[in-house]
Order: structure tokens, then sequence, then C-alpha cells
């Protein structure tokens, strides 16, 4: 009983953490750069994002419902669901978000951080970290 709780917690700062990062970038950063065709849904890592908000969320719900019922068919079938997701999208598309942002840290750092000098006062460093570099610690 206590390992559902640690897995509630642990579920649920990751999904704050991605929370506030999409808050964070929609409320602060957006405004602020000039609208292009697509916005941020054209980049991968904000997908991914989306991807790893959806997956927590997911999870913690799961978590919830089972610990109510762990008899329930509706509990089974999300987990079953959430099991694909994690093995179809979720960890695909994070393994490939780290490995790139890595890879390209490696070869020069300075792809990654070269933004322009208007935009580097937008954007925060702990923001490229969580973006880039955070969806390779969390599954379980």
């Amino acid at each position: 009983m206590t390992l559902i709780f640690v897995h509630i917690a642990m579920h649920s700062v990751f999904l704050s953490v991605y929370l506030y990062t999409e808050f964070y970038d929609q409320t602060f950063i957006m405004p602020n750069i000039p609208y292009t065709f697509g916005g941020n849904t054209k980049y991968l890592t904000h997908w991914n994002l989306v991807f790893q908000i959806f997956y927590f969320g997911l999870s913690i719900t799961i978590h919830l419902v089972m610990s109510c019922n762990k008899r329930s068919q509706f509990g089974r079938r999300l987990c079953r669901f959430r099991d694909w997701f994690l093995a179809a999208i979720a960890f695909p598309f994070a393994s490939i978000v780290v490995f790139i942002f890595w890879t390209l840290c490696v070869i020069d750092r300075e792809l990654i951080s070269n933004i322009p000098p208007r935009l580097q006062e937008l954007i925060p460093v702990w923001l490229n970290q969580v973006i880039g570099d955070e969806p390779g610690f969390q599954f379980r």
C-alpha cells in the first residue's frame, strides 16, 4: 500500500513540473515571440511535453482508480492503455528528445544554447533542461 503512495507522489511531482513548464512557456515565452505557422506544435520537444503530461496524469488516475477497487474492469483497461501509450508513444518520444539533446550537447554546446540575445532573456536555463533532459529519468 505504501508503494502506491510513493508512485502517486512521484507521478504527481513529475506532472506538476511538466504542467508548470507548459504554463511558463505559454504565459511568459510564447507571447513575446512573433507568431510563426504552427507555433510550438511544430517542435518535437513540445509534443514530448504534452505526451509526458498526458502519461503522468493518466498514471495518477489509474493509481487512484485501482486503489479504490483492485478488480475494476475500467482500471484494468486504463492500465493496458497506459502501458501501450508508454511503450508506443511516451517512451520513444522521450528517448529521441533526450538522445538528440545530448548528442547536440556533445557535438557543440552552442547548438543547444545558441539562442538570439533577445530570447536568452526570456528562456531560463531550467526550462531548457526540463524540456530536453528530464524525460529520460522518469519511467519506472
